[in-house]
């Protein structure tokens, strides 16, 4: 079994954002006009922790 086929993919309920953009509210507005989920900031598209350089 390889890396790819341990992780954990986005869906319609897991979304993952590398970094604050200007358009991060415009994906938790659609998350909690639909039925919820997580968004998890700092994380690429690959599922990999990259962490936030500026959070603020």
């Amino acid at each position: 079994m390889n890396d790819e086929s341990n992780r954990i993919r986005e869906n319609r309920t897991l979304e993952f954002k590398e970094d604050l953009t200007n358009t991060f509210l415009k994906t938790v507005s659609a998350f909690s006009n639909y039925d919820g989920g997580i968004i998890l900031f700092g994380v690429n598209d690959c599922g990999i922790p990259v962490g936030l350089g500026n959070p603020k």
